[in-house]
Order: C-alpha cells, then structure tokens, then sequence
C-alpha cells in the first residue's frame, strides 16, 4: 500500500464549494535541482483531467475514467525532462463540472502530486502538491456551455491572445500567482480510494492528411462576440459556401490569401476515421480565428457534414482558436473521433495555417494474424482490426466520434476481439473491474460507465458481465481476479433471482429496458432472448463457481439452470413452426402486475403488442443454439432458419448490425455452419468494404441506400463491429481455450468454401501458429499447427479426442 505525503489541491474555496463547468485550472510548482539525478518518479491525478509539462515538455495527460471513490492515478518518470538548476512542473486541469459517460462527477476540482527525486548523492527531495504551488484560472479558455455531444464534453474556445506567456516555464522575473488551495490528504471526500491505473499510458503520434476541399464563405463580422452554441455559427456560414480553386500544401502548409468579404473554408482528410487531439499550427495576426468542426463522411457536394451525435440543438463537435500575433501551435485538451477536419479561416491579412492530427489509442501490437486465399475477408480482418484501435482508448469505447462511452455489451464483445488480434487482456480486466465497482445496491450493474445516473440501464447487458468475466478467466486463468469479482458475481445472481416469477422464468425489472439490438420484436414479458441470456450467464457462473470451489453456490445455480431450461423448452417452443417464440405471456396475476408497472419508453423498448409484426427473433434462436437447448431435431431445423435469416435483406432479419452479428455467427459456427457463416460476412461486411467503408458501422445499409438511410450508418467505427475478427481467429483457425490460460485448447478449424488460410492465433503461453489447405479434389483439409510450450491441443479425429503436445504436427480432417 502507497504511503501517501502529497495533498489535493485546488484553486480557491470559492470554487471548492461551488463547481463551475467547464473550467480550465493551471497549476505550476518550481525545482531548484542541484546534483545528478538518478530517478524521479511521481504519482499523478486530477478531477476531472490532467495535461503535465514539466520545462515546457510535454509529459503525460489522464487520469484513465475512474469513480472518485477509486481513483485512478498516473506514474510517471520526470528525470528525462529535468535540468540542472531552475525546473518547472505545470499542470492544466480541466473540470467538466458535471457528470457524463466518462466521468462522473461530486462537485470538487482538485491535483494531487507525489513522488520525489532522487539524486546519485543518496539525497532524495519531494515532489508533492501542497500550498507550495501556484495556481490561477486559466481564462483563456472562453466560457462554453456547449457540449460536443450530449455524452461527452464542451466545445474548446481557446483564445491564445489572452494565454500568460510562457506560463508553463516562466522567465526568471515572473508574476507570482495566488498560492494553491488546500483541500485534504488521501482519503478526503470524494477521493475515498486511489488505485493504480493498471493499464500503460496511450500512444501518441502526429499524422498527416491531405487537402480535399477548398472554398469561401461570407465573412461573418460578430463571429468573435457569439456566445451561443458554435454549431449554428459554422453552418450559418456553410450556408453562402463557394469552391475555390485548390492552391495546395508544402511541407504540409497552407499560404491563404485573404478574399474581400469572405472567409476561407478548408476540409482535410485522413483517410479513415482516426481518434487524435487536432492539431493547428498558424503564423498569422492576433485576433484572426480559426473555427474548426469535424466530421465522420460528406455531403453530396463533398463538404464534410459536422458530427452532431444525437443532433440536438445543444451539441455539435466544433472549437474555435482565437490566434495571438506570429508563430502560434494549439492541440486540442480532448480527443475527437473524425475521418474530416474543416476550418473556417476569418484572417484579416495572409496566413500560413498546418493542420495535422495526434492520433491516440491504447498501446497495442499486432500479434495475430489472419490471411486466405479470398481477399474480401483478409480485407474484414483489416478492417476490424482498424476499427477496434480506433475505439480502443482506456476503455474499450462503443465509439470515438459520438460517444466514447464504456457500454457493457460492446465492452465486453470488443475484448474477444482484442484478444484476437493482439493477445491483450490487460484492458479487459480492467474494463470487468469498473463494471463491477459501480454495482448498484439491489445488485445488478449500470450499462456504462462511469457514470451514477440510471439512464439506459439495460437488464440483457448484466448477463454480458457474467459471460464477459468468463471469457476474461479462460483466456487468463487469473485466479486473484476471479476471487475479487467473486462478491460481485454472487450478488448480481441474486438480484437476478430476485426477479424470477413462480413460473420459474426471469421477469423484466421495473423501470429498466431491454436492448438485443434494436429489434423489431416484442420486449414486455416473458422474453426468449431475456430468459436465454440468463441460462447462458448461469451456465457461465457454475463453471466460474466451481473453479471457485464455491461449492453451494455452484449446487444452487446447477439446479436454477436446470429449472430454468425446463421451463423454456416448455414454454417457448412452437411445435407448428418449430421455432421458438421470442415472448410468452405469464400468467394472469403477473400479468395484470407487471402492465401497472413504471416502464421506460424509447426504441430500447417496444410499445403495445400490436406495434411487432415478429413472433420470433433472429437472436433468441440463435441465442437457443449457444446455450444446447432442445433436441437434435429441433436445433436443426432451428439453425436452417437462422441461417436464412442471416442472408442479405431478409425481411424477418432484426436489423442487421454488428452489434450482435458475432452471437449469431458463433451459434452457427458451434452448429457446423461454416459455409453460410463465411458468406454472411462476405455480405454484410463485404458490401461496407465495397461502398468504401475503413472502419465499421453500428447498422448495415440496405441495398442502394445512403449514409442518410439509416440512423448511424457511414463510416463511424463502431468498435463492436471488430468482434468479426474474433470469429475468424476462433472458428475458421479453430483455437480456443478449454482450459483457463489455454493450458489445453480445442483445435477444430471451420474454413467453408476457402482452400487457403495461414494464421496466428496470440495467447498468453505463447502464439499458435495454423496452416490450414483444402485439397477440393480429394476432399479433404489439411492443417499444420505449431504449439508453443506448455500448452496441449485437443481435436476429434474419426470420433476421438486427441491430444497434441507442444511443437508441429500435421494432420487431415475428411
């Protein structure tokens, strides 16, 4: 355990009572160093966010998302950017002053410092935040109460004219500022806990674009006076839009000329959708502006649309640069995901402006690998690996442009693809540990987090923990985790339990929704999909149980499961269509119950019975077939149709979307499916490659639409869809894990209509390496596959289960 010596810190008691929004705090601390240094380590938070410099070098930014009751700090080594003599360390500190989908908010601004430096004489001097510090509101940020998107937070109005020079390491003969407010020790209210961010600090790098639109627009004479939302400014102004003649870069620079009566737009281009701090760099007069929006796709006329996320009046993602007189560089304090940056330059004279982009991501390499002789599906293995960086921040983030929000579901799918492609689980735990931290009371988990408000809690998404927590167990085998989640997984049971009827089937919680992916299905009591979810989650827990030598508990949920599936098997089956319902209806007493109840609307929700022209769902069959419910027969004829639902523009298809296109693709994989399994993604993923989609969508077009056809297609990179890559690592190369850690794993390799495909599935004890070839002649597959040590495979051969020790071996499957 830490032993604590710095303090929290803060600007004022004004505003130690009073949180304002939106509000930028610089902090700076002198350090006379005099002798070698041989380490300095410090420790590093802030509520809300951080950005330290130390002699004007930038050093580090965070915190990663955290509850205050947990809060996350930064280590960080400052000795590389130390000199001998006068040093300076500098923090800007932003307060979003309310809660949002990455923070979540108890009225306190604060900086908390401490480490010490340690020099080669043995002698050792403090580095730790107390009154000692400088601190001063940092009012060149403009106020803003316009937010990105109802999920995220402000626009940036950075007014650089206004900005103390050389703030971050003044002259000798500096203004002092008012010294720093003192707040606590560790352990004051509401930073009751600290804990180590447990995850490496994300990559930056500078990437450049290339110029692809530019034109005019009238100029716009109180654009420096508006306080209202930025938005309205810039599409006012697109309004009077005119091309111009591209007048192109060198060395990545612009020379604008200025235009009587108007103000000059240029869109840059990055190719793909990328999630970067925007950098501008300008040599122009104080007072010119610069306003900024960025964008996912372009309209018609090729002028990049401005993400809007939800499109309401109080967001737009947009900034604004007021620029000091010369050489001048601004980067954004937050992160944006965007393919399209667009300026509108309002210079009174010639400018030279360079825009570029600081692309940041969790630090990730590319372990596995996936190559075969169909380039449509190397090309989704590109692609999906492009998606899940894009996401991959210190969350596994539903997505970067509208959200960068940590949703359960798309957490928790996106992990099996990480694992995939770079054998990390490390984000994983993490993610499974911030779920867990923000149980709720009755004991069921929030659907996002952190956050402590209770929209969108979303029953079906508990379940995902449980199944997510397995997962994370059987790639890891890491017994000290499972042991921490063990509270949290027995109380999640019972508040499941809590909500199981007489009828023995699990009942809708008041004033909670259900998701499943937006289907065109009937969501009130009893549902298939629901009630399925919860088997899968017990069948999970009892594995997770007895690994737990909870033996109680695993007898108590064996027979739950057990009562469970009886019940479905003899509730839900339509012996006519032989299929399975997706909602029953309980008995009357429940009945008249539950339709008095308190329930939530929206599309999370469906409405009356008579709105749902579906019986059954795409998902609760397919749902069936994951948890072996039923007779051979019964799954059989249950598998044909969720193959036919599954091709391209099915009408009885439930919104076909990634979101939970790796369910139904693995029920019919475990099926045998593999040929129908293959062409699906060559449909749906393939059409997106073809329309020229570089990351993937949270909903596929239909045939012959448009970005504007459906309500979150184009090119947005909606992480969950890299869970593709997942399916191609575990069922066409055929690994994973039977054992925790893959101390054995299952080689059973699914290749459809391929004749080649080579690949390299990561694992913790190393990485397995296949070769698979389809003689079509003769019939027959032939695998090569290489283990690494420590590790034993497993495959039916003529009926057989065989064991393959480490090292190559080659074998043929009929």
């Amino acid at each position: 355990m830490e032993m604590w010596n710095g303090y929290w810190i803060g600007h004022s008691w004004m505003d130690d009572t009073s949180s304002e929004r939106n509000q930028y705090y610089a902090f700076r601390k002198q350090l006379h160093i005099n002798g070698e240094v041989r380490s300095s380590n410090i420790h590093i938070t802030a509520d809300s966010r951080y950005v330290l410099w130390v002699n004007d070098q930038f050093v580090s930014r965070g915190p990663a998302r955290c509850y205050p009751e947990h809060q996350a700090y930064d280590t960080v080594d400052i000795s590389p950017y130390l000199k001998s003599g006068t040093n300076w360390m500098a923090v800007l500190v932003h307060q979003f002053g309310v809660s949002n989908y990455q923070y979540v908010h108890r009225l306190r601004t604060g900086l908390f410092v401490d480490g010490a430096i340690h020099f080669e004489n043995g002698e050792v001097e403090p580095v730790q935040s107390d009154r000692s510090w400088e601190v001063r509101k940092a009012d060149w940020f403009e106020p803003s109460s316009a937010r990105y998107t109802l999920m995220m937070g402000y626009q940036e109005r950075f007014n650089a004219s206004k900005e103390v020079p050389d703030w971050r390491c003044p002259k000798e003969h500096h203004e002092r500022w008012q010294e720093a407010w003192y707040i606590g020790p560790v352990g004051t209210s509401p930073w009751t806990g600290m804990e180590a961010r447990g995850i490496p600090q994300l990559v930056e790098y500078e990437r450049k674009p290339v110029l692809t639109l530019q034109g005019s627009v009238k100029k716009d004479e109180l654009v420096t006076n508006r306080k209202s939302n930025l938005r309205f400014v810039i599409e006012e102004n697109l309004l009077s839009l005119k091309k111009c003649t591209t007048t192109g870069m060198r060395d990545g620079w612009m020379t604008i000329e200025p235009i009587e009566a108007h103000d000059q737009v240029i869109a840059f281009d990055y190719g793909q959708l990328i999630t970067a701090y925007p950098v501008i760099e300008m040599e122009c007069c104080e007072g010119d502006v610069i306003d900024s929006y960025y964008s996912i796709n372009k309209r018609f006329d090729g002028l990049p649309n401005m993400n809007k996320g939800f499109s309401t009046d109080r967001e737009g993602v947009c900034d604004r640069v007021i620029a000091r007189e010369g050489d001048f560089r601004w980067q954004s304090y937050f992160p944006k995901g965007y393919q399209y940056h667009t300026l509108i330059v309002r210079a009174r004279a010639t400018v030279k402006v360079r825009v570029t982009a600081q692309v940041t991501h969790y630090p990730v390499k590319e372990r596995g690998h996936f190559h075969c002789d169909d380039p449509i599906i190397n090309e989704v293995w590109k692609v999906s690996e492009r998606t899940l960086r894009a996401g991959m921040l210190d969350a596994y983030v539903d997505n970067s442009w509208r959200e960068q929000a940590q949703w359960l579901l798309d957490g928790v799918t996106s992990s099996l693809a990480a694992h995939a492609f770079y054998g990390d689980a490390d984000l994983f735990r993490r993610s499974l540990k911030q779920w867990g931290q923000m149980q709720m009371p009755d004991g069921s988990l929030y659907s996002v987090g952190p956050k402590d408000f209770a929209f969108m809690n979303l029953t079906d998404y508990n379940f995902d923990w449980i199944c997510g927590l397995h997962n994370y167990y059987m790639l890891t085998d890491d017994d000290v985790f499972l042991k921490e989640m063990h509270p949290v997984l027995l109380r999640l049971l019972g508040w499941a339990e809590s909500h199981m009827t007489d009828e023995r089937l699990f009942l809708q919680p008041e004033g909670q929704q259900l998701f499943i992916d937006w289907s065109d299905v009937q969501k009130k009591p009893y549902s298939l999909s629901l009630n399925l979810k919860l088997l899968l989650a017990l069948q999970k827990s009892s594995y997770l149980l007895n690994q737990l030598q909870d033996n109680l508990s695993n007898q108590y949920i064996a027979k739950w499961s057990l009562s469970l599936r009886e019940e479905i098997e003899h509730r839900f089956w339509d012996a006519e269509e032989r299929l399975w319902l997706e909602r029953v209806e309980p008995n009357q007493e429940i009945w008249s119950k539950y339709i008095q109840r308190e329930q939530p609307g929206g599309w999370a929700n469906s409405g009356t019975l008579k709105e749902i022209p579906y019986f059954y769902a795409q998902h609760g069959n397919a749902y069936s077939l994951l948890a072996g419910i039923g007779s051979k027969g019964m799954r059989s004829h249950v598998a044909k149709w969720v193959e036919k639902s599954v091709e391209l523009d099915q009408t009885f298809t439930n919104h076909a979307s990634p979101m939970v296109f790796d369910h139904i693709i693995s029920a019919l994989f475990e099926e045998q499916k593999s040929l129908t399994c293959l062409q699906a993604i060559k449909d749906w993923f393939g059409r997106e490659i073809r329309n020229g989609a570089t990351t993937w969508p949270e909903q596929f077009n239909a045939v012959g639409a448009t970005d504007l056809d459906a309500p979150a297609c184009g090119d947005c990179g909606q992480t969950i869809g890299s869970a593709v890559g997942y399916l191609l690592s575990r069922y066409v190369l055929g690994c994973w894990p039977t054992e925790p850690g893959w101390r054995t794993f299952r080689f059973a390799p699914q290749i459809g209509h391929l004749t080649k495909v080579q690949g390299v599935v990561p694992t913790l004890r190393g990485d397995i390496v296949v070769d698979l070839h389809r003689d079509v002649t003769e019939n027959h597959l032939t695998a090569t596959i290489d283990i690494p040590a420590s590790m034993r495979g497993e495959v039916m051969q003529k009926g057989e289960c065989i064991a393959l020790m480490p090292g190559k071996h080659t074998l043929v499957f009929p």
